[in-house]
C-alpha cells in the first residue's frame, strides 16, 4: 500500500510537470498565456511572448495591476501534498502568527520553515535563539532555516540544503508578499520572475531549473481576514519593510492611546514598557483620549500582541489593554519570541 501510494503521488507530480510544459505560461507570474481577452490574466498580443502584458508593464514601467489568484490556499496545499517534493515555506519575522503556522502544519509532504529577513530586527536575537523560540512557541518539529535580510547573503542556503539532502525538486511557498519571487531571483542571479509590492504577483506555479535542481514558485497564500486587499497598494507598500526596521519603544502612562495608520487603536497599557515591531513606514501616533469602541485583552509579563499581517507589539509587564473592536480579527497573543532581550 505504501509503495502504491508513492507511485500515485509520483504520477500526479509528473502530470503537473507535463502540463506546465505543454501549456505556454508567463515566466513572470506563471499564468497561462492567451491572446483573446485583454481583461483576463495572461493576455499578450504576441504569440511568441515570454511575459503577459501585466508582468511586462510591472517589470518595465512599474505599472501595477492587481489580480486575484484562481487557486485558494487549500488548492495550493493539495497540489503540493500530492507530490513527494520538499516544500520550503517562507515567512518573514513580522508575519509569524498562528494562521501562517497552521497553514505550514497542513503541508504533509516533507517541509522546511524558512524565516526570511531574520535580522530585520537589529541586535535583538541570534538566528539560533530565534529558531529555538519558534520551535517552542509554535511546536515546529521540522528543520528551520533563517535567512539574512541583506541581499545575496545566505540565499544559497536553500540550494545547499537540497544538495545535502539529495532533493532534486522543491516548492517555495508562503503568504503573498513574503518575498518568494525575490528570493528566487536572488538565488538564480536573474530577474525572470516578476516582483512587485502588490499582493498576488505570482498567479500560478512556475518551474525554475537551477542546474540539476528545480525550484517551483507558487501562488501566495492569502489570510482568511486580511488587513488589506489587492487594491490597497499604498498600505501594502507601507506594511512590508524593505529595510531594517527601527523598533519604537515607549515608557507608557495611564490612559495613553496608540494608533497605527488611523486604523488600529491600543489604549491604556498602564505604566509599562512597550515596543512596536512594525514597518518604519507605518504611521504611529499617540494621544490621551479616544471615543473608539474597544474590547479588553489580558496580557501577561513579556507578551507579544501579534497584529496578523503587520507585525507585533512587545508588552513588558502584565496589564489589560483596550483594543479597538475593528482590530479584533487580526489580534492574538504569544509569549515573546524574542525571549528576554527586552530587558
Amino acid at each position: 500500500y505504501k509503495i502504491l501510494n508513492i507511485i500515485i503521488k509520483k504520477i500526479g507530480e509528473n502530470k503537473m510537470e507535463e502540463e506546465s510544459i505543454m501549456i505556454k505560461r508567463c515566466i513572470g507570474c506563471g499564468t497561462k498565456l492567451q491572446q483573446t481577452n485583454p481583461n483576463e490574466p495572461g493576455y499578450t498580443p504576441k504569440t511568441d511572448a515570454k511575459y503577459c502584458v501585466r508582468c511586462f508593464k510591472m517589470t518595465n514601467y512599474g505599472q501595477i495591476k492587481p489580480e486575484k489568484v484562481n487557486k485558494n490556499n487549500q488548492d495550493v496545499i493539495n497540489l503540493m501534498n500530492k507530490s513527494t517534493s520538499t516544500v520550503f515555506f517562507l515567512t518573514d519575522i513580522l508575519n509569524i502568527n498562528a494562521e501562517t503556522m497552521q497553514t505550514f502544519q497542513r503541508i504533509t509532504t516533507p517541509k522546511v520553515l524558512v524565516i526570511s529577513k531574520s535580522d530585520i530586527i537589529p541586535n535583538e536575537i541570534s538566528g539560533d535563539k530565534l529558531i529555538k523560540s519558534l520551535q517552542e512557541t509554535y511546536h515546529v518539529t521540522t528543520d528551520i532555516i533563517a535567512l539574512s535580510a541583506k541581499k545575496h547573503v545566505y540565499t544559497k542556503s536553500i540550494l545547499k540544503y537540497m544538495e545535502n539532502n539529495n532533493i532534486k525538486k522543491s516548492y517555495l511557498a508562503g503568504y503573498t508578499n513574503c518575498g518568494k519571487s525575490t528570493l528566487i531571483n536572488e538565488i538564480t542571479g536573474k530577474n525572470d520572475i516578476t516582483t512587485s509590492s502588490s499582493v498576488n504577483t505570482t498567479l500560478d506555479f512556475i518551474n525554475i531549473p537551477i542546474g540539476s535542481l528545480t525550484l517551483m514558485d507558487t501562488p501566495g497564500f492569502n489570510y482568511q481576514e486580511p488587513l488589506y486587499n489587492e487594491t490597497n497598494l499604498n498600505l501594502v507598500k507601507k506594511i512590508n519593510p524593505s529595510t531594517m526596521i527601527k523598533p519604537k519603544s515607549y515608557q507608557t502612562k495611564e490612559n495613553q492611546v496608540f494608533i497605527i495608520e488611523d486604523m488600529l487603536e491600543f489604549q491604556n497599557f498602564g505604566q509599562n514598557k512597550v515596543i512596536f515591531y512594525i514597518s518604519n513606514d507605518l504611521d504611529l501616533k499617540k494621544k490621551y483620549a479616544s471615543t473608539t469602541e474597544t474590547y479588553p485583552l489580558s496580557i501577561k509579563d513579556n507578551t507579544d500582541i501579534v497584529i496578523k499581517g503587520m507585525g507585533f507589539i512587545n508588552v513588558k509587564k502584565a496589564c489589560t489593554v483596550m483594543i479597538s473592536k475593528n482590530a479584533k480579527p487580526y489580534i492574538e497573543t504569544r509569549t515573546s519570541i524574542l525571549g528576554g532581550c527586552h530587558e
